[in-house]
């Protein structure tokens, strides 16, 4: 069965990386900021030269004026060749039919008058940019009236529709007003959320912002512990028992940063926001979390993840108030015991 969510999403950042002014639309014909639901892409070829990309469960098509390289230079002509090959072959790889077609044809169907319609909708907005573009050494990606920017330590790879999210140096937030903070941390999607955090007048060092930030840390922290414990060739057994809660935990808190890039979400989660501190762990018990993950040289790494671990552990074992009625169970289970 085709994946039509996923085939979206490749050809969004496969059109994207080369073509970084692109609006999306839906199967409603409706624009939209998720590549995953887009169904029609629209974007600039050169000098407001439009071309329209639509898929569904059966072909891709292009659409495009057949004026779209009359009197364009060799290079641009070979570069719109390679284009159309490239899609083709995207086509082929996931069982799609291909097919071009001329926006100018005076037989369009009833598809082709839905997205064009689309285009010419007064008030419409168009798209916020929802995934990176730039360079071969700086990345982009707006959000709302704040910028993420990204530096790579190497080229990017164009033809790896992931390219622009790996080999990252650093990663900085800017607002609209020029501010720029630099993420403390290599995490893409936490940078998106303090992207949107900005976006609303917020900033990186305020309450809610550092919250961010401390998603970011604690996922950074609950990975590396992840990784040792299945790296290592002696498991710790005291704290194995600990991995479900930590593996869920990773999950929530990727669900989390995910959603904040939302602005609904986002909105609602500031409204309820409320700081916590990270409890202090008792030093006999990190003594002994030491001992057992220690095999000639503990990682002072871990350490780290001590307070997040604890956090989890003392949230699922919380302790059981108990009644008359509940002890006089316990009472007579010991004298039948007996």
């Amino acid at each position: 069965m085709i994946n039509l969510d996923k085939i979206a999403e490749e050809l969004f950042n496969k059109i994207r990386g080369r073509y970084p002014k692109i609006t999306i639309g839906d199967e409603e014909s409706t624009i939209t900021n998720v590549p995953e639901k887009a169904r029609f892409f629209d974007f600039d070829f050169s000098n407001g030269k439009k071309v329209n990309v639509t898929i569904d469960e059966k072909e891709l098509v292009i659409l495009y004026n057949n004026d779209l390289i009359t009197d364009a230079t060799e290079s641009v002509k070979n570069n719109w060749y390679g284009f159309m090959k490239e899609l083709r072959q995207f086509a082929k790889k996931r069982m799609l039919n291909f097919d071009t077609r001329d926006i100018t044809k005076t037989n369009l169907d009833k598809r082709d008058y839905d997205y064009l319609s689309q285009k010419n909708r007064p008030g419409e907005n168009q798209m916020s940019e929802s995934k990176l573009y730039g360079t071969s050494k700086t990345s982009f990606q707006d959000v709302g009236n704040a910028k993420i920017i990204v530096k790579h330590n190497e080229a990017v790879d164009f033809e790896n529709p992931a390219g622009r999210t790996q080999r990252i140096h650093s990663i900085y937030v800017e607002s609209g007003d020029g501010e720029r903070y630099k993420y403390p941390f290599k995490h893409l999607n936490g940078a998106r959320a303090m992207a949107q955090h900005v976006s609303e007048g917020g900033n990186q060092y305020d309450s809610f912002g550092k919250h961010i930030v401390s998603l970011s840390e604690e996922l950074s922290k609950l990975r590396t512990f992840k990784t040792y414990m299945n790296r290592s060739s002696v498991m710790a057994e005291g704290l194995a028992g600990y991995m479900d809660i930590v593996n869920n935990r990773i999950d929530t808190v990727k669900e989390t940063v995910h959603k904040l890039q939302r602005n609904a979400y986002y909105k609602e989660a500031m409204e309820n926001f409320q700081e916590t501190v990270m409890e202090e762990v008792p030093e006999d018990i990190a003594s002994n979390w030491i001992d057992e993950l220690t095999i000639r040289q503990f990682n002072e790494d871990l350490k780290g993840v001590f307070p997040y671990i604890y956090s989890l552990v003392k949230e699922g074992t919380k302790s059981i108030e108990l009644g008359p009625d509940d002890l006089f169970v316990e009472d007579e289970k010991e004298k039948d015991e007996r």
